[in-house]
């Protein structure tokens, strides 16, 4: 029954590829039906009934990997399905990053989300990765995308987010909605031109250098920074550690000032460009993911 109704919206996949987390206008349609439907027959209300089935709906997906490996993400949501769906060709260069990796690396995923890059180094290359994302929808994601693969033997879930401070900040939140992005510490981010459902909290901010030595976490080899437009203060962060640092993917637009800024940091650093991918292209703006690698070491 549900595939036949599935079946009526057959522009679900490319619509979702093409738009990122706006859902198209086939599954508004279903929405707001359903949601009609559960307010005309009270299915929101509390008895035992609808308690037990919310408790056993627990909807997931499983992606194949090239290798024969498979991951498993938690759904629930459009956006979610498009996350998973997309894992391997949304960001072609990330994941051809990681295949480079071997067991010995130590991998920062900062600004995780659900754990998509997480999940993956950890599943084909068997390194230790510590995954940061402060938002507590995606993070309750990630936790429960780590917990379905059993990888917490390799995989650290931290609700920290990272920045040029170690003190408490205001966190932008652009919705409360599970696998979004363009949240912002600090500030709202850049690119958000409108979010009504935008709301304000306290959030934990720490800078890098400080997490690894009060914590004692071992320090990374390989780093990746998806901040939405708040990398350079990651960076700042981080300062005392990038001499042991080997190579950093950050999502950079290079005609924002405090890119370029980044970019200087890393350079005086002893780092170079060895790869930039166009990741987004829309309303005058350009994004890469640039690929830093450590060639000269800075005493």
């Amino acid at each position: 029954m549900i595939n036949k109704i599935m079946s009526l919206f057959p522009s679900l996949k490319p619509k979702v590829q093409e738009q990122g987390y706006k859902p198209p206008l086939a599954i508004r349609a279903l929405r707001a039906a359903l949601e009609t439907i559960v307010n005309t027959l009270g299915l929101n209300c509390n008895n035992e009934l609808m308690v037990e089935l919310l408790k056993i709906l627990d909807p997931s997906i499983t992606v194949k990997l090239p290798g024969g490996q498979s991951i498993i993400f938690t759904t629930g949501h459009t956006r979610l399905l498009w996350r998973a769906r997309t894992l391997l060709t949304e960001e072609t260069s990330t994941i051809e990053w990681i295949d480079t990796f071997d067991s010995a690396d130590v991998f920062y995923d900062i600004g995780a989300n659900v754990g998509s890059y997480t999940l993956y180094a950890a599943k084909t290359k068997g390194v230790r990765v510590f995954a940061f994302e402060p938002e507590i929808n995606n993070f309750q994601l990630l936790y429960s995308n780590i917990y379905k693969n059993e990888l917490f033997d390799l995989c650290v879930p931290l609700s920290i987010a990272c920045h040029d401070s170690t003190a408490m900040q205001t966190f932008y939140v652009r919705d409360f909605s599970k696998g979004d992005a363009t949240h912002s510490v600090g500030r709202v981010a850049k690119y958000v031109q409108s979010a009504p459902r935008m709301f304000e909290v306290e959030t934990l901010c720490m800078k890098l250098d400080d997490i690894i030595e009060t914590f004692k976490l071992p320090p990374p080899t390989k780093i990746k920074i998806d901040v939405d437009t708040n990398e350079l203060y990651v960076i700042r962060g981080l300062i005392k550690t990038l001499p042991v640092i080997k190579e950093i993917c950050v999502e950079l637009d290079m005609d924002f000032d405090e890119h370029r800024e980044l970019v200087k940091i890393l350079q005086d650093a002893g780092f170079e460009i060895i790869r930039e991918h166009q990741i987004y292209q829309r309303r005058g703006i350009t994004l890469h993911n640039v690929f830093f690698r450590k060639t000269l070491q800075k005493t």
